[in-house]
């Protein structure tokens, strides 16, 4: 990785990534500071990258900043949330890595508790259910950390194409930062996470798991990821090729149900060229390893029969 720093003078990095939050940034900041009240600030670094902001969120970083040295802010015109992350993790000095977007915020917990399962576990990856929240009822206001399961490279592979446990969001995660060697966050303006996140999965060999909800991920209606185009069903097209890629024939019946699902839902939206790669994939499908695979749900046995029936199969 390029730009990569020498040595660690920080256990954990967290980067905060803001873009016209000033109705928001409040209360995610309070939230990062209160679980690090009880870590030296000889142990941590918060980055606090301002994408263009143009409203009086500056403004509020700033004075928040001076009462709080651990916190640094960084003024970027990237307009990319992809870039934003890429730079952060290229000029952080963490041994181990986390996000939060700047419209989230944590529960009341202890960081000192993660960062001494980092330390003694020493995981590649810690991997975090997330806390969706669509109402305020939704908010879990304190955790603590959870016993963790460690997962084979394998069984996290499958737990992550089955989307049931956890998804790419790099938030929710603490990564090591080796891992990001060789692999950063494509400079694009959204799902910067699912592009990059197979390829860090793969990279692992200590993976661990808890059901621990300490992180609140605000879901609200016509959102970045709640209004779909045409460039957006691209780069989801993009992410399930990469996915297949990295991923290879042995998940292959799995990553084939992101791509009978994206068919179903967006498949006019689709350019032709990314329309065929995506076809392609299901096309490759043994169709009778499919339907008896019986971690392969039963909604998608029956999608992949109808366009298997519409179009023809060479399989």
């Amino acid at each position: 990785m390029q730009g990569s720093p020498l040595h660690f003078d920080k256990k954990l990095s967290i980067i905060v990534a803001v873009h016209n939050l000033e109705d928001l940034i409040g209360r995610c900041l309070e939230s990062i500071k209160n679980c690090l009240c009880k870590v030296s600030s000889d142990d941590y670094e918060v980055l606090l990258i301002d994408d263009s902001s143009y409203d009086s969120t500056p403004s509020i970083l700033k004075k928040f900043l001076k009462e709080n040295e651990s916190f640094i802010y960084i003024r970027k015109e990237f307009r990319s949330l992809g870039k934003v992350k890429k730079y952060a993790v290229e000029v952080s000095y963490g041994e181990y890595i986390t996000f939060v977007d700047g419209d989230d915020f944590l529960s009341d917990f202890s960081m000192v508790e993660i960062l001494d399962f980092l330390a003694y576990k020493k995981p590649d990856m810690l991997i975090s259910k997330l806390n969706e929240v669509r109402k305020e009822s939704d908010i879990i206001e304190r955790s603590k950390l959870l016993s963790s399961v460690e997962l084979h490279r394998d069984t996290a592979i499958k737990e992550f194409l089955i989307h049931k446990k956890f998804q790419a969001h790099s938030c929710g995660k603490f990564f090591r930062r080796e891992l990001f060697y060789g692999n950063n966050f494509s400079e694009v303006p959204f799902y910067e996470d699912a592009l990059l996140f197979p390829l860090l999965l793969v990279k692992c060999n200590n993976i661990h798991y808890t059901e621990m909800k300490y992180y609140n991920y605000i879901k609200r209606e016509g959102s970045l990821s709640n209004s779909i185009n045409e460039i957006k069903v691209n780069i989801m097209a993009e992410v399930i090729l990469i996915t297949d890629k990295t991923f290879g024939e042995k998940f292959r019946n799995l990553t084939a149900c992101h791509a009978i699902e994206l068919i179903y839902k967006y498949g006019d939206k689709l350019s032709k060229e990314y329309s065929d790669s995506i076809y392609e994939i299901i096309n490759s499908l043994s169709t009778l390893r499919f339907i008896l695979d019986s971690n392969v749900r039963f909604s998608f046995k029956r999608k992949f029969m109808k366009i298997r029936k519409k179009i023809g199969f060479q399989r």
